[in-house]
């Protein structure tokens, strides 16, 4: 009995840390997702206004550097899916072994 209170103790603390490591996931996704939206907003204005037409190797550099951005989200997004998905799994098999 005491090996399947270490497993449960085990399992609810991978619970919890799957949970402040989704938290912070979150927390960066948002960041990321505001910083991203601040550089395309500024890029737009750059690339609205014909006198800045010169920066236009400058437009391409940010439009990539947004795009790794939001594959940056797109990918953090899916972890927390993952670790959502796991904290769901661990905590069926606690209940089921109860």
């Amino acid at each position: 009995m005491s090996d399947i209170a270490v497993n449960i103790a085990s399992l609810s603390q991978s619970c919890e840390n799957n949970r402040k490591n989704t938290i912070k996931l979150a927390e960066q996704r948002e960041l990321l997702e505001k910083v991203a939206d601040d550089l395309s907003r500024k890029w737009e204005g750059i690339a609205s206004n014909s006198y800045f037409g010169r920066f236009n190797v400058k437009q391409d550099t940010l439009a990539t550097v947004i795009n790794g951005m939001q594959d940056v989200v797109n990918y953090e997004h899916k972890a927390v899916q993952i670790y959502r998905d796991a904290n769901r799994i661990v905590n069926g098999l606690i209940d089921e072994m109860f």
